[in-house]
């Protein structure tokens, strides 16, 4: 759909959001962009959303609760288990 350069673009744009930004951004990239075609921009995609989460498990939960649901937290969390990008 999209040219690989307008992806990259994309993912170096989000990549300096507003902290108050980072749930929105996290519903962008995990369900739309860890499972591109281009093995480059999927890790970039991938790196960017683990730095997302590490920020977001530095702030207190009620900043987490405001910019994410329960509901779309587990979502992620599914949907990196399924890529196969979580450690346990």
């Amino acid at each position: 759909m999209f040219l690989p350069v307008f992806k990259t673009k994309i993912l170096k744009c989000i990549e300096n959001c507003h902290p108050s930004q980072v749930g929105a951004v996290l519903n962008l990239l995990v369900p739309n962009m860890l499972n591109l075609r281009q093995i480059a921009l999927s890790r970039m995609a991938a790196n960017l959303a683990s730095r997302k989460i590490e920020f977001l498990l530095t702030l207190p939960m009620e900043d987490v609760s405001n910019q994410l649901s329960k509901e779309n937290i587990i979502e992620i969390q599914k949907m990196l288990e399924s890529l196969k990008l979580v450690k346990k």
